[in-house]
């Protein structure tokens, strides 16, 4: 019907409402939803690999323990220690994978301390450009002087190391690989549409490659586990979310811009600390003698790494107590508690008592007595070290006998 023709009507009324504002609201609820479902999946991932890391982590620090006492044995010809040395090897790229498992899934404690992100690439860059190989070109610069920023350094050194190899993947003929870092501060308003980003200063660290790009359709799965467009036997798809999961632990976010066939860029934003960095970080203190005398309450439910934990100990001089349970242990702490010097005890036990409850009960009775947790995962290990007064180390399995040596020194000596 057309209504300029109608003899019966005499006006139009129109009414319009602007829905922009709502639309918004929308989509960022829409983008809050799919943020909610994808932390639900990956905390359903992170259980799993956390409650399989444990018992894996056990089995491989038995087995890297076991082939540091038989490199001790003098009688061995080369061929079996080129055996050993391979079994090394392969025992320690499993740790890794297992280890990443768990930085993507947020289950490895966070030992955090104002560091120096310059400082860190830089001392980074060698080990980066043998990883790469000859073909590429590394490049380092940063826009101007940064802040210190809260973290762990050997995490973001993985997270470097992961964005640097997936650049270099994304170039099979070679190219340039560029880092850099720099700092930015967001508004409200740059907030606005991206549900990760938060207002306040930030520190940087951008690798940028020139390769194949990241088509649309694969951007959103980038960081999921085992996501990977590489051919089978290449990539385990562990890479982007170990950077994810790790940068997220340290209260930050990851931005990726991507062009087909230009390359891709990605920018890791970790809170910025209120001090700059000094010219240099304070050098570590020597480690001194490995060796020792004393007498350690050495407390482990699984006789074989018990068996294992004990014959290295026993090899780098120390005294041992064996105890596999808190109830054992605390019976040997009544008949030798004198003696004692320090506790090495795993933090997942049998009989209701962890080993944290364990050795906070034995530093009520000795404040201060020197303490070790081991484990291959628990949550609750993100708060060791932060007990008693800083006399509880934490020791991640799977670990080396030399580890192992450096720990109890630095424990003992009060360094």
């Amino acid at each position: 019907m057309n209504l300029c023709h109608d003899p019966d009507i005499r006006g139009v009324l129109m009414n319009y409402h602007d829905i922009t504002a709502r639309r918004e609201a929308e989509r960022a609820k829409a983008a809050l939803e799919a943020q909610f479902q994808q932390s639900q999946k990956m905390d359903s991932i992170g259980r799993l690999a956390g409650g399989v890391a444990h018992d894996f982590n056990n089995m491989l620090g038995a087995t890297l323990l076991q082939l540091n006492l038989l490199e001790t044995n003098t009688t061995l010809d080369a061929e079996a220690r080129q055996a050993i040395k391979e079994l090394e090897d392969g025992a320690t790229r499993a740790a890794n994978l297992t280890r990443q498992l768990l930085m993507f899934s947020r289950r490895v404690p966070v030992q955090l301390r104002p560091i120096d992100l310059n400082l860190t690439v830089d001392n980074l860059l060698k080990m980066l450009g043998r990883v790469i190989g000859e073909d590429y070109r590394l490049q380092f610069s940063s826009r101007g002087p940064i802040p210190l920023v809260n973290a762990d350094v050997g995490m973001i050194e993985q997270v470097l190391l992961n964005l640097v190899v997936n650049a270099r993947d994304a170039m099979p003929r070679g190219g340039p690989v560029e880092i850099v870092t720099f700092n930015r501060t967001w508004g409200p308003e740059d907030c606005q549409g991206h549900p990760k980003r938060r207002p306040g200063p930030f520190v940087c660290i951008e690798v940028t490659d020139t390769g194949c790009g990241i088509p649309p359709e694969n951007l959103t799965a980038i960081f999921e586990p085992f996501f990977t467009t590489k051919e089978v036997g290449k990539g385990t798809g562990l890479g982007l979310s170990t950077v994810d999961g790790i940068i997220t632990q340290h209260h930050g976010w990851v931005e990726v811009l991507s062009v087909l066939g230009k390359g891709s860029s990605f920018q890791a934003y970790l809170p910025a600390h209120e001090a700059f960095a000094e010219s240099s970080e304070v050098a570590e203190k020597p480690a001194g003698s490995l060796r020792g005398t004393e007498t350690i309450l050495l407390v482990e439910d699984e006789a074989s790494v018990r068996t294992i934990l004990r014959r290295s100990l026993e090899q780098l001089g120390y005294r041992v107590l064996e105890a596999d349970s808190p109830a054992a242990a605390l019976a040997k702490w009544q008949e030798h508690a004198s003696l004692v010097k320090l506790l090495l005890s795993d933090m997942v036990m049998p009989g209701g008592m962890t080993g944290l409850e364990l050795a906070q009960h034995l530093q009520r009775i000795r404040p201060g007595l020197p303490v070790i947790i081991m484990s291959g995962y628990t949550k609750q290990l993100a708060h060791v070290g932060n007990d008693s007064k800083g006399a509880i180390d934490f020791l991640q399995k799977p670990f080396s006998a030399a580890v192992l040596a450096a720990a109890l020194r630095r424990r003992l000596d009060g360094s």
